[in-house]
């Protein structure tokens, strides 16, 4: 979806995704809380949830067409998981991009991370972004991080969240923030500012490592 005007263009910004490993190049405005996709074609793109079965609102990405391949190079084991037909067309080749979209009312679709960052909280599925969105907002930082704590038996009973690139934070306007724009299970119990917050490898925030910050608190 194409910025409406040239203010609009100036400010805003590129995402990268990968669809098959070639990697596209979408526009999304940085006064908005989601990246834009786009509007779907009904053929070429489905969203699913996790029986993939299609779904009117939230779900994971699925793509078909002529633009997209039909397997990973070297890697039956990841074709055979992302590359998955449904039963009422057993002839087209979905890929699962494991995007998060969520549908709107205008038909666009809005891009919310990855479905490897959804968890349980009180039994609830959440996408730590949509906590981490909020959190920007309120707190006005960039570095910001939701983490599902405690977590027992694959579900967390509640979230702590980490902001950073601030020189202070005002903790219960943030959670106040929270909040007026969340549900319940999904409201920060604390906010830890940190000078720094710890990337891991790929130079990504280290949830792992700030998890184990929260067992020696």
């Amino acid at each position: 979806m194409a910025p409406r005007s040239e203010e609009e263009i100036s400010h805003s910004r590129r995402i990268n995704f990968d669809v098959e490993g070639e990697t596209r190049t979408l526009r999304h405005l940085s006064g908005r809380d989601k990246p834009v996709l786009g509007k779907r074609g009904a053929e070429l793109c489905r969203v699913v949830d996790h029986e993939r079965s299609e779904v009117s609102e939230t779900g994971e990405l699925c793509l078909a067409g002529s633009q997209v391949t039909d397997r990973y190079w070297n890697n039956r084991e990841k074709t055979r998981r992302q590359f998955v037909r449904f039963p009422e067309n057993r002839e087209t080749l979905w890929y699962r991009t494991g995007d998060l979209v969520k549908r709107g009312e205008n038909g666009c679709l809005y891009y919310l991370g990855r479905i490897d960052h959804q968890v349980k909280i009180r039994g609830y599925r959440v996408e730590l972004q949509e906590i981490e969105v909020v959190l920007r907002k309120a707190s006005q930082a960039e570095q910001v991080v939701a983490v599902p704590w405690p977590v027992v038996d694959g579900s967390a009973d509640g979230v702590m969240a980490f902001v950073s690139g601030v020189s202070k934070i005002d903790e219960l306007h943030i959670l106040n923030r929270c909040r007026e724009a969340l549900p319940d299970y999904m409201v920060p119990r604390k906010i830890y500012w940190l000078e720094e917050i710890p990337l891991n490898d790929n130079g990504k925030m280290d949830r792992k490592k700030l998890a184990k910050l929260l067992e020696g608190a």
